[in-house]
Parts: C-alpha cells; sequence; structure tokens
C-alpha cells in the first residue's frame, strides 16, 4: 500500500507546503476539464453530487484537482473516483485533503499505480457529493494552479527528462444556485394575432419573486 501511494503523494507534496493562490490554469489545449451538471439548484438542507469531468485528453496518468467554495453555504461531504483511469492495469491510488473544508477548498487526486501508458479520451474523474447548510449561492471553482493533469514519459527518460509531464487544459466551473422560491414569469402579448411587420407588445408586469428575490432583467 505505501508503494501505490508514493507516487500520489510526491504529486501532492509541493501543494502541502506551498500557499493556495487563484491562479486560473488556462491554455490553448483541447483538453477541457469541466462540471457536470454546471449549475445546481438545491435547497436547505438539501445534498448534491456534481461530477468532475475530462474531455479530449491525451495520456492522462494521474491528475489532482484543487476545489473551493462556500462554506458558508456549501458542506463538503465526500468524493469518489470517476471511472476513467480505474482500467489500468493495476487500478490506481488515490489521496484526499478534506482537512480545510470548513475554510471552504479540498484537495484530491488519483494516479495510476505502475509505469502504464496514461489514458486518452473522455470520462469522468470524480464524483464530489456536498449538502447544502444555508441559504445562498456559490462557486464550484477548479481554476487553481493546483488543479493539474500529468502524463508518464516512457522510460528511459532523456538526461534533463522528466518522468511526469504536467499537459496543457482548460478548465470551467460550476455554480450552486440556492433560491427559497423560483422567480414566476406572468406576462400577455397583443395583438393576439399579429400581421407581418406589425408591432408587438410584451406586458410582464404580472411576474414577480419572492423576497429577497428581486427580478432585474427579462430575457
Amino acid at each position: 500500500m505505501k508503494k501505490k501511494q508514493g507516487l500520489l503523494w510526491l504529486l501532492l507534496t509541493p501543494f502541502l507546503i506551498v500557499a493556495l493562490t487563484n491562479i486560473n490554469v488556462l491554455s490553448s489545449s483541447t483538453t477541457k476539464i469541466y462540471m457536470d451538471p454546471p449549475i445546481i439548484y438545491k435547497g436547505k438542507d438539501e445534498s448534491f453530487t456534481v461530477d468532475i469531468k475530462i474531455a479530449d485528453v491525451e495520456n492522462l496518468y494521474s491528475w489532482q484537482v484543487n476545489m473551493s467554495f462556500n462554506p458558508s453555504v456549501l458542506e463538503f461531504v465526500n468524493v469518489t473516483e470517476g471511472d476513467f483511469l480505474k482500467d489500468q492495469q493495476e487500478g490506481t491510488t488515490g489521496a484526499i485533503r478534506d482537512d480545510k473544508a470548513q475554510e471552504g477548498w479540498v484537495f484530491f487526486g488519483w494516479a495510476t499505480v505502475g509505469k502504464y501508458p496514461g489514458v486518452t479520451g473522455t470520462g469522468t474523474l470524480a464524483t464530489v457529493e456536498f449538502t447544502v447548510k444555508a441559504i445562498g449561492e456559490s462557486i464550484l471553482d477548479i481554476t487553481h494552479a493546483f488543479t493539474k493533469l500529468y502524463k508518464l514519459n516512457p522510460p528511459p527518460v532523456p538526461p534533463g527528462g522528466e518522468q511526469l509531464v504536467e499537459l496543457p487544459y482548460t478548465a470551467e466551473n460550476g455554480v450552486l444556485i440556492n433560491i427559497v422560491a423560483p422567480p414566476k414569469a406572468d406576462f400577455t402579448f397583443s395583438p393576439s394575432l399579429p400581421d407581418i411587420n406589425e408591432p408587438i407588445t410584451f406586458d410582464a408586469s404580472a411576474s414577480y419573486a419572492v423576497d429577497p428575490n428581486v427580478i432585474v432583467k427579462f430575457l
């Protein structure tokens, strides 16, 4: 077990000793990490899960995600590995750091066990579970500097080369929208049977939102 965990903890070491930053990790690569669903609607005391997915990656050997959220609104419950790397010959090994969850961030990742080629394609890296503990909204932010993807250079690695090489990617965050009651859209229009090029008048004055929410725009 210690052998299996060695590689991932080697990757985690810089994270454990360096202060977190809010640097966004963006590139021109077609590889993308994103949240599914991107928008979650849940009320107070409800639980939900969100998948962290990856698209169009080549030779992914290991990955790590630093996720932040609003701790006054959300309570982190758990994270489980997705199926993207699980079919590697000797499986995977993972690590989760959730001791700062009450401050609004968690860190987790999984790595291939053994020196095997990485996985290419699209799939689910992990599933994260939260409970909504208060009314409000929260960004589920994965665009941190310590969210990283790695591929493995097969041995022998040339002099000056690295066995683990970072893969470029773009990242898209998710958001929880916690609404006591959704706004009600109610409108009329006239004339009821307009002719071509005839102006139409819309009246949405009957629409409403439950306090403290306010309707600010009609689209």
